[in-house]
């Protein structure tokens, strides 16, 4: 067998895989998440989160794969500001290879829309991480690209701002001005607060929308949640 280098720490990956096994194993898993949004959660009774239990999202359905934490927070940051092309390819795969089976049959009918950046931030830079990430999962799945979504202004970074911040910052940002497919998944590397794809899923949901899916790399947990807490 070739030798293949895991990405992480250069040891032989594991068959089909870009990592190894050990490596595989230490991947902070999002193995306990609520069933609406994919947050992260402590009570392995619990199926929802307290948010989504009391109100529920504009979407349908959310999966991610991973908790936002050590090494994957690093890795979508070197993607991120580096322009690593290769590791977004790495990490599109991960994101692809370990897709739940009855999300990935849900998907059968959905057009692919990736979070939009604003021109000045794209211009910054350089390339739209979300939107590359779209177009792996459009090529694995064999679904359509869908690139008309836009954000129509900039807006402040939403890294240091609360919740109800985030949802104000993003009011009327989107725009889509055709009639929305009936069924669009929402591509992004890491959802936080769940503000943006639901900015964009209420913007979809006035344009004809019935089901919005959300597929993300990673998953940002609430405080106080451990990532290797069982």
């Amino acid at each position: 067998m070739a030798y293949s280098p895991c990405y992480l720490c250069h040891a032989q990956a594991a068959k089909g895989e870009d990592f190894c096994t050990p490596c595989l194993g230490e991947m902070p898993w999002n193995s306990r998440a609520c069933q609406q949004c994919a947050l992260p959660l402590n009570d392995p009774c619990t199926m929802f989160c307290n948010t989504c239990f009391s109100t529920t999202p504009p979407y349908e359905k959310c999966f991610a794969s991973l908790i936002y934490a050590p090494p994957i927070s690093r890795l979508i940051t070197r993607y991120k500001h580096q322009h690593n092309e290769p590791l977004g390819a790495v990490l599109a795969r991960l994101m692809l290879n370990t897709l739940a089976d009855d999300f990935r049959d849900s998907l059968h009918d959905a057009v692919i829309m990736a979070v939009p950046m604003h021109q000045h931030a794209l211009r910054q830079r350089g390339f739209n991480q979300a939107q590359q990430l779209a177009q792996s999962v459009a090529t694995h799945l064999a679904l359509p690209l869908d690139t008309g979504l836009e954000a129509s202004r900039a807006h402040i970074s939403q890294q240091t701002l609360k919740a109800e911040q985030r949802r104000k910052n993003l009011l009327g940002i989107f725009k889509y001005s055709h009639s929305a497919p009936k069924h669009t998944l929402i591509i992004d590397d890491v959802m936080t607060t769940g503000a943006t794809v639901s900015a964009i899923s209420e913007l979809l949901k006035q344009r004809g929308c019935e089901q919005i899916s959300v597929l993300c790399l990673a998953r940002t947990p609430a405080d106080g949640h451990s990532p290797n807490a069982g």
